[in-house]
């Protein structure tokens, strides 16, 4: 598969245009048995891996110690003895009894670990120097014996391939400059090709996220954003998307991208602490998030279908490792669930001409879920001479993103008054596309239109109107109190088209 290079640099949530499923917080985990130095508050879990039997490893910052957790009750079962300052932990093993800890002076640690069983341990195998001088982020490649490790070489951030077997380092590839300080969480693709990298440095323009083809080393991708200022832990699933969490002055938030460092949504976590490290569990269906100054872990449950169910996860362990339900088996839809972080129109599945290409995403879209009290998604608000647009905009809206559109030149029922259809269509619609050409401003009739629109939208204060400039023309003062999306330019369809489709799904203001 050829992935094309691209630097992503948007500068709001907002022109992210594709979701491919929700996460639905499930439990907060606190962590018990744990006892910090010199009486320091601060925690910091800078490495996080799921285990078979419900268990979760973490890599302890503070303590310098690699420990084995119960993920359910926060029990501590086993840690490591005291090691060099570490970074980052992996599996090694698909079976699971081998892991890798990452040190800061360039070293990597071997570990054994049984995480099931009366007698739970980790034990150390063998301790080996890179040709790093400090090692951070690490991915096994599990069918050679291999590592991916990244760190700091002299003035550079860099990742390379190190044989475990041998104790050798490959070639070194640069990320950035290091001036200092700065690090980085690594994390490759399930099927051992690619390696990303979620690297923060000491210029802001080299912070961000970048992807390499593991073989060959090639630069593939860098992903920035204004709100990707302070990028942490990484990690993929084996549908190909990458998750890479996120603490950008007062938002967290967890970015997903596709395997070739497109945009595909963006979690806010804006209730959590600081985002430190993130892995998916054995089933990929629950993501582990540790956090920034907190003993403990919370857990998000991966929604990839738009469903009701009970709502049995909802579950908070108190330290007295006590369990509280937060909604008492209360049937809950995903739209509700979800809250803040879901759209009105509610969660699609990616149909094969979205950013997705892995063969589960392939396929017909649903339909997105309408608001209460409307029929469609988006009504169209166009001069005759326009229909052309109109009939290819609305055709890829329903057929790759599951809107419900209306253009009355289609859907009009015969003997019905032209402008009772419009005026009942825009009242049934969520928004209001207005197509803003000469023809359409100097139609009466469409003149009409808007302005019906212009007053629904004040009337309830909401954003039902959205404006998209179709090619030069003077705009009304009426209309130019809105910011509106530039369609002008065909050629520059891949900067205004997300843009359009984000703002149908926005909710309301």
């Amino acid at each position: 598969m050829n992935i094309p290079r691209s630097t992503n640099n948007m500068a709001t949530v907002a022109d992210c245009p594709f979701r491919s499923c929700d996460f639905l917080k499930a439990a907060d985990v606190m962590l018990h048995g744990t006892v910090l130095a010199d009486d320091s508050t601060c925690h910091l879990y800078c490495g996080v891996v799921c285990l078979p039997g419900q268990r979760l490893l973490l890599a302890d910052f503070s303590l310098n110690t690699v420990k084995l957790y119960n993920r359910q009750t926060g029990e501590i079962l086993s840690k490591s003895e005291e090691l060099n300052p570490l970074w980052g932990v992996c599996n090694i093993d698909k079976n699971r009894t081998r892991i890798a800890v990452t040190l800061r002076n360039g070293e990597i640690q071997i570990m054994s670990v049984q995480a099931t069983g009366p007698t739970p341990y980790i034990r150390s195998l063998k301790t080996f120097k890179t040709s790093l001088e400090s090692c951070r982020g690490v991915s096994a490649i599990p069918n050679q014996d291999k590592l991916v490790v990244s760190g700091i070489s002299g003035c550079m951030q860099c990742w390379s391939v190190v044989s475990i077997s041998d104790e050798k380092v490959g070639t070194i590839h640069k990320i950035c400059e290091f001036g200092g300080f700065g690090y980085s969480y690594l994390a490759s693709s399930e099927n051992e090709r690619y390696v990303y990298i979620s690297c923060y440095a000491d210029k802001s323009s080299d912070t961000g996220v970048y992807g390499y083809i593991l073989e060959s080393g090639e630069h593939i991708f860098t992903y920035k954003r204004k709100d990707l200022s302070w990028p942490r832990g990484i990690c993929t699933d084996k549908r190909g998307f990458i998750y890479v969490c996120n603490q950008h002055q007062n938002i967290r938030n967890i970015h997903q991208l596709t395997e070739n460092g497109e945009p595909v949504m963006i979690f806010k976590l804006e209730l959590l602490p600081d985002p430190q490290a993130i892995c998916l569990d054995e089933n990929q269906e629950n993501i582990f998030i540790t956090l920034w100054g907190k003993n403990q872990i919370s857990r998000f449950r991966i929604m990839w279908e738009d469903h009701t169910e009970t709502c049995q996860a909802c579950e908070v362990y108190e330290d007295n490792g006590s369990k509280q339900s937060a909604h008492d088996g209360e049937t809950l839809t995903q739209t509700e669930k979800m809250a803040e972080m879901t759209d009105p129109a509610g969660p699609i599945h990616l149909g094969e001409s979205n950013l997705a290409k892995s063969n589960d995403f392939q396929g017909s879209v649903r339909k997105r879920v309408l608001p209460p009290g409307t029929k469609y998604h988006v009504f169209f608000c166009y001069a005759i001479l326009d229909i052309d647009w109109v009939r290819e905009t609305v055709h890829a809206l329903e057929r790759d993103y599951g809107f419900v559109c209306c253009e009355y030149d289609r859907d009009n029922t015969p003997g019905t008054s032209l402008l009772q259809f419009v005026s009942d269509s825009m009242k049934k619609a969520y928004k209001t596309v207005i197509v803003m050409t000469k023809k359409a401003f100097q139609s009466s009739f469409v003149v009409h239109e808007i302005q019906m629109a212009m007053s629904r939208g004040f009337s309830n204060r909401k954003a039902f109107v959205v404006p998209v400039l179709l090619e030069d023309c003077e705009i009304p003062d009426y209309l130019s109190v809105l910011h509106y999306i530039d369609a002008r330019d065909p050629k520059r369809r891949d900067i205004w088209w997300p843009k359009l489709v984000m703002e149908l799904a926005a909710k309301e203001i």
